[in-house]
């Protein structure tokens, strides 16, 4: 009953529901006595007073700020970036993290509690922030092509928005700069709550399907945007859908006395104030709208040495193919198909994503690694399209094989085959004797060898983000 509802909903989705007057949030310094009256006749306290409850010293530390600003003392700032995004989403956060805490500002990740050795392996401050990530068939649901974005939002994020909530709150207790990523449900209404302290909220987009122009693939239907009419269409479709889906999120919005937003996926999700967008304006132009600012794709720069088997590999014979499972995707039939293309062509090959270290005579599977020490020692590089490990193939001018399953993968993929930088193969296709022809393909074509030597040495983004994030956190 509930797929045959959906399917209706989808056919004939809900009227979209107006945005309500927002609070006026003008409170002063001077009616501090009135601000838990006013809270206390909007809200209900007895649900949400562990959110609300001011946190213990806030006050006093944004005191602190505005008294060293007005004697003409640097100040440093906190930043929390919020996220429940892949692996390769969180990479640029943690290179924006790493750039600000170089120039002596506090940066915080605030993210699935599976990021908390990776990211405190790099000293950063980490934060978890539920719910964590999806393991098993969960993981599975999450990279289906049609109903992947709708699960992960619908069936993942938005039961446990709640307590997202209060993890992030608490998070943000002495910040002073909110990012968030789009997955990020509760950050926008963490950021609302917070306002009349001073904190401030920037939204970033760390691929072009975030800012969910017309111009985007859908994940279920790639080839739509080949007819613009028809794929305006059906994203407003879509976008109806989802402000229906993610109703609640107005409800949890009414409940803590904050105006009820719009579309949770939509409007509400990019900040009115900075909306960073973290690609290079070569890859994907966009539509300027006064508060959109392009940084340019920000690499982690990971110096983290390779594990003794990967380097083995990679020193004792000629360059392998460079296979790359997604975060979240059945990496056995990858490795099946995969390695049988290269058997076919005779060619080594290092798998990135297995569960365990395994050697073949020609081949080596090994878990995930950092992707910057092993790119330039590959011959091509086979992966589903993600943004991050797509940045840094362009980065290391390698030629790529993109099979793109769901979420930004299509739209990722249809702009970088059709800058000439890479080849696409559907899913349905990934078969070996399929991979073996494209990837051979590949290797013979020298125009697009030119083409990709073009992005070498891209410069990093992370710069211009700290930079834009430095200015907003001064305004």
């Amino acid at each position: 009953m509930d797929d045959a509802n959906a399917n209706l909903n989808f056919l004939f989705p809900a009227l979209r529901v107006g945005p309500h007057p927002p609070l006026r949030g003008t409170l002063s310094r001077k009616r501090e006595k009135e601000k838990a009256r006013y809270f206390n006749q909007t809200v209900n306290f007895q649900k949400w007073q562990s959110l609300l409850l001011p946190l213990a010293g806030e006050g006093a530390a944004k005191r602190r700020v505005r008294a060293a600003r007005s004697a003409g003392k640097e100040t440093m700032s906190t930043f929390v970036f919020s996220t429940h995004a892949a692996r390769g989403d969180l990479h640029p956060y943690l290179a924006i993290a790493r750039e600000l805490k170089a120039r002596g500002h506090r940066a915080i990740i605030a993210s699935s509690e599976s990021y908390r050795a990776e990211t405190q392996n790099r000293g950063l401050e980490f934060r978890a922030v539920r719910p964590d990530s999806p393991t098993g068939s969960d993981a599975q649901k999450l990279m289906h092509p049609v109903n992947g974005t709708q699960w992960l939002f619908r069936y993942w994020l938005l039961p446990a928005l709640r307590d997202s909530i209060a993890d992030l709150r608490a998070a943000t207790g002495d910040a002073d700069v909110l990012i968030t990523h789009t997955t990020s449900l509760a950050g926008p209404i963490v950021a609302q709550i917070e306002r009349n302290r001073g904190l401030k909220w920037a939204s970033s987009a760390v691929s072009p399907l975030a800012l969910l122009q017309n111009d985007a693939v859908l994940p279920a239907l790639p080839r739509a945007a080949d007819f613009p009419a028809l794929n305006r269409a059906l994203w407003e479709l879509l976008r109806r859908q989802f402000g229906m889906h993610l109703k609640e999120t107005q409800q949890i919005r009414a409940e803590l006395g904050l105006s009820r937003g719009d579309n949770a996926l939509w409007s509400d999700a990019h900040s009115p104030l900075l909306q960073l967008c973290l690609w290079d304006e070569k890859f994907a132009p966009f539509k300027p709208n006064g508060v959109r600012k392009m940084t340019g794709f920000c690499f982690l720069d990971d110096e983290t040495a390779l594990s003794p088997e990967i380097e083995s590999f990679l020193s004792e014979g000629e360059a392998p193919l460079l296979v790359v499972a997604a975060s979240f995707s059945d990496e056995w039939s990858w490795q099946v198909e995969s390695l049988a293309a290269a058997e076919q062509l005779g060619k080594r090959t290092l798998f990135l994503g297995a569960a365990s270290f395994s050697r073949g005579e020609e081949d080596l599977r090994a878990p995930f690694a950092p992707l910057d020490p092993i790119l330039p020692r590959g011959a091509a590089l086979v992966h589903q399209g993600g943004i991050g490990t797509l940045a840094l193939g362009l980065r290391a001018g390698l030629p790529m094989l993109l099979c793109p399953h769901s979420h930004d993968q299509p739209d990722n993929a249809r702009r970088a085959q059709k800058l000439g930088l890479a080849r696409v193969l559907a899913p349905r296709n990934y078969r070996a004797a399929n991979i073996a022809r494209e990837i051979e393909t590949l290797l013979r074509d020298d125009e697009m060898k030119g083409r990709l030597n073009q992005w070498r040495e891209l410069p990093n983004g992370s710069e211009n983000a700290a930079d834009e994030l430095e200015r907003f956190s001064r305004i």
